[in-house]
Order: structure tokens, then sequence, then C-alpha cells
């Protein structure tokens, strides 16, 4: 698909990815405009994230002016990192790395501030539950992972389905606006491309290929023919 391309589409550009570029989304969304972090925490939170932090030899003093959704993001990240799934594998990463060299030109479906505002959201009383989810799921992150990478290699979208369900079940608000919300905005954009006379490889996360409200399922129900590659 990337050789038979001209353009490659990703959720956020290139740039964006850039560490000064993200540097200053998350100084714009991720940081605590006044107060600390403990005193936004409930009694549950403070003490599930003293206990990870402990764990994990990570000083709490580092979280201290962070918005919660942004710590509870990184608790994620520290549990993906530790059974080896990191974002320099990742198929984003890899495909961009091979942009200059292969000439293809790309875009994004969305800038890394759009999705920062989205996160930022949140009200606290989601931030915080997300705190305590992601370091619940830390716990079993290796099996929990195994199951998704196994879902995604094989491609069985009614899988990952399900492990979205799961993951999502005590909160669908953020389902919706994170995967939902979304893939009707990118819609009109693949739309206006697909119009066009210009092969195009759109690169985004898994999770939003499948479920009746997946970009997929949407692109179907607008009349394109979709097929899965086996």
């Amino acid at each position: 698909a990337f050789d038979g391309s001209a353009r490659i589409v990703f959720e956020v550009p290139p740039a964006d990815l850039n560490p000064a570029a993200a540097s200053t989304a998350v100084a714009k969304y991720g940081i605590l405009k006044e107060g600390t972090l403990d005193a936004l925490l409930t009694d549950e939170a403070r003490t599930t994230l003293t206990i990870w932090a402990g764990e994990n030899q990570l000083p709490l003093e580092s979280l201290a002016h962070l918005q919660p959704w942004l710590v509870a993001l990184l608790i994620s990240q520290k549990s993906y990192e530790a059974v080896g799934m990191k974002a320099e594998y990742g198929l984003d990463k890899h495909f961009v790395d091979r942009l200059a060299k292969d000439g293809k030109s790309s875009v994004g479906l969305e800038t890394i501030d759009e999705q920062m505002k989205l996160l930022g959201g949140f009200d606290l009383k989601t931030q915080i539950s997300m705190i305590v989810q992601s370091i619940e799921e830390a716990k079993a992150a290796e099996q929990e992972l195994a199951k998704l990478l196994k879902a995604w290699r094989n491609g069985n979208t009614g899988q990952l389905e399900t492990i979205l369900t799961e993951a999502f079940k005590d909160f669908p608000e953020v389902e919706k606006v994170l995967l939902h919300d979304r893939n009707a905005r990118w819609l009109p954009k693949l739309q206006a491309m697909l119009a066009e006379d210009q092969p195009t490889m759109v690169v985004v996360g898994a999770g939003h290929l499948c479920g009746p409200k997946g970009v997929c399922a949407l692109l179907a129900q607008a009349g394109y023919t979709v097929t899965q590659l086996k």
C-alpha cells in the first residue's frame, strides 16, 4: 500500500510529531495553571498513584504540575514500554521515516493541538478516574497487550472491538470523544481524498477502524466498497 501511494495520511501531520511542536501542545493543555496535582486527587487516587510511583521508582514531584489526563497517559505509556511496545517501533514512526526517502507527500487529519485540547477537555472527575484505571490496567498490561497484538496481527476486527469496548465500559464519554466523534470528523476529509485521482494510504490507530462507528463502517454506510485485505 505504501509503495503504491503518492500521499500518506496520518492522524497528525509528521511535523507535529517533532519534540518542539509536541512540547508546545503539552505546555498549553497538559500543565496545571495553578495549584498541584495532589490537591486535585481523591484519597483513593492519591493512594493508588503513590503506590504506583513507588513501585516504578518515579518521584511524585515530577508529576506535581501535570494535568490528571496527562498523568494517566504517562502511566499507560510506561506500562506499554515495560513490555516492549514503544513509540519508536510504531507504524506511524516507521512510515514517517520512509517519507523523505520515498518522495511521498503527507498530511494529517487533525493537529496535535486539537488532540491535546480534546484530552484536556474532560471534567476533573473523569480525568482522575482515568489515572486509577490506567494503574489498574498496568497490572495486567502484558497479558492484555498480548491479546490486543494478536487480534491486530490477525486482522481480527471483532476481537479488537471487544477489547476496546471493555476498556471504555466505564468511560462512554471518553470513547465518544476520542473515537466516535473524531471518526465522524475525519469522514468528509477522507471522502474528499477519495474523490481525487491520487492513490492515498491512511495510517491511524487500529481502534478507529473497527466497530459500527469506525472509519471503515462509516465509509461503507456512505456507499463506498470497503475490503479488508488478508
